[in-house]
């Protein structure tokens, strides 16, 4: 079931164009905006689905993984927001601190899964 769910998502994710670099950077220009927060947040879910491939496996399911890099990237944007990078560097350094978050939020999964193993050994 939970596979029909994700390929269901996978589906609906095929219909939403990625943001360009370009378009990124302009999105980022203008936020706190409303709607270039949507439209990155939108234009950025395929990454997270690319990233969430990379460490999928030893127990842990890639729609959980998928469902923590979405949180990481509205987390992300969020603080981006408040704290700007301005200049060229802006879209490298919000990829690289979705990716640090993403990383952050796989780790938590990992021993969240880890300690429920335990305690049903026990």
């Amino acid at each position: 079931m939970e596979n029909q769910f994700y390929q269901m998502y996978l589906d609906e994710l095929s219909e939403i164009p990625e943001c360009t670099n370009e378009e990124m950077e302009a999105l980022l220009n203008s936020l706190p905006n409303e709607e270039a927060v949507k439209r990155l947040t939108e234009g950025s879910l395929a990454y997270v689905v690319r990233e969430a491939a990379k460490y999928a496996g030893n127990d842990v399911e890639i729609s959980d993984l998928v469902q923590e890099g979405n949180m990481a990237l509205l987390l992300v944007l969020k603080n981006y927001a408040s704290h700007p990078v301005v200049g060229d560097d802006a879209v490298p350094i919000l990829i690289s601190f979705v990716s640090a978050q993403f990383i952050w939020q796989w780790k938590q999964l990992q021993k969240s899964k880890n300690k429920v193993s335990r305690q049903q050994k026990n």
